[in-house]
């Protein structure tokens, strides 16, 4: 086995594959690029041994609510979903009153965005931040600068691949034992997804289909965008596992039990002894835990005195300690129901979409279609999938980013 530390000095740019190293925290530079400032209101410490906040520290404008960075957070986004609930009644009792199949044709070029207008299932089936604070913020973006007719070179592909560098770069910052680090790669990555929307806004005025919220199956840009969307996913899951697995890591949490001991994994496939460093034999081995049917249990943690945990274990000071591939799991579990989310989210919109946003030329089958797309159960349907759907989960796995909750997030 070659030492990583050896590969990446004998490498063309070592600095750029460290740099793209999830194992090692982010260059100092990139850190002063995205937010310097930042620093001197976050510690640069771990969040497992950053010291309690004093309970007299004063908020922002003397508020007790902004005392440190998780009150904040939890008001933040307190004022988020009050602030959704009030858009989505609007959108839905409007929502009641128009016909789709109408409604989401294109606007004309002027016509400023509006949420409430050119309704279609994509839009409806979006995720609140998407419909309410990132696709407006998008459009209003391209009509004040008129980006997409300035710079009419830059093709809707170009920002895709852009937002797909800034998703491996907020993986990286996910990675960082560093809470401050982490915080500014949600960041990053919320720059990721407005990137997302920007990219449709650019392509919606590029083929003078201005407001028109739907996707062009079958196309180059589709696939370029849906695989870019994906590996951003891919990027911030592996940030998580290579954040938990520093997390968990047995050497930096130190000893377990009173005596001392350490804590180890075991990988053992045969029900064999495994050594201080996986091998077989020696001494300093220890039994691999074995189910009543005799398989041995890879998810088995033991300590130096022999006592067995079903994947995680403590070191006595309070501390549990899980195995990396328990964490690899965990992780892996969330990110295959994050992919299926997205596809079938994506299936359910062409599917939707063939049904109820398709002219019908019979005036009884065009009224029976209207009833069926402002039925209670279709509107439950598109409101479970607005909360549901790929971007929601991802916009749901940030928070406990935010707030130092990821694990907690992860185990539940």
């Amino acid at each position: 086995m070659y030492d990583c530390n050896v590969l990446l000095s004998r490498s063309p740019c070592p600095e750029v594959v460290n740099a793209l190293n999830y194992r090692t925290p982010p260059p100092n530079y990139l850190r002063r690029a995205c937010c310097c400032c930042c620093y001197c209101e976050f510690p640069s410490t771990s969040s497992s041994s950053a010291a309690p906040s004093s309970p007299a520290k004063m908020g922002f404008l003397g508020l007790n609510v902004f005392r440190d960075a998780k009150s904040t957070c939890m008001f933040i986004g307190l004022v988020l979903v009050t602030y959704y609930l009030i858009m989505d009644i609007i959108l839905f009792m409007r929502f009641r009153t128009v016909d789709i199949v109408e409604d989401s044709k294109p606007g004309p070029p002027d016509e400023v965005y509006s949420p409430f207008t050119h309704l279609s299932i994509k839009a409806l089936m979006n995720d609140h931040t998407s419909q309410y604070v990132i696709s407006p913020s998008a459009e209003y973006f391209d009509m004040i600068t008129r980006f997409s007719t300035v710079f009419s070179f830059i093709t809707p592909n170009v920002i895709t691949f852009t937002h797909l560098f800034f998703g491996l770069v907020a993986g990286k910052f996910v990675a960082s034992e560093h809470l401050h680090d982490r915080r500014v790669g949600v960041l990053i990555f919320q720059v990721r997804t407005w990137l997302d929307a920007f990219d449709g806004v650019v392509f919606r005025s590029q083929s003078n289909t201005h407001l028109q919220f739907q996707s062009v199956r079958n196309t180059t840009g589709y696939y370029v965008d849906t695989t870019c969307d994906a590996l951003g996913g891919v990027f911030l899951c592996f940030g998580i596992l290579f954040y938990l697995w520093k997390r968990f890591d047995p050497y930096k949490m130190g000893g377990g039990g009173s005596a001392g001991e350490s804590l180890l994994p075991v990988w053992g496939s045969n029900g064999g002894k495994a050594g201080m460093n996986g091998s077989g034999g020696g001494s300093g081995g220890k039994d691999v835990l074995k189910s009543k049917s005799g398989v041995s249990d890879s998810l088995v943690i033991t300590t130096k005195s022999g006592m067995p945990t079903n994947g995680h274990g403590g070191n006595g000071r309070g501390d549990t300690y899980y195995s990396k591939k328990y964490i690899f799991w965990k992780v892996f579990c969330f990110g295959l129901a994050l992919a299926a989310a997205g596809k079938l989210w994506d299936i359910t919109v062409g599917d939707f979409k063939d049904v109820l946003q398709v002219p019908m030329k019979d005036p009884k089958t065009s009224m029976l279609q209207f009833e069926l797309c402002h039925s209670s159960t279709t509107i439950f349907l598109l409101y479970m999938w607005r909360l549901f759907e790929g971007q929601a989960l991802l916009q749901y796995v940030l928070i406990p980013i935010l707030i130092d909750k990821i694990w907690t997030n992860m185990y539940l």
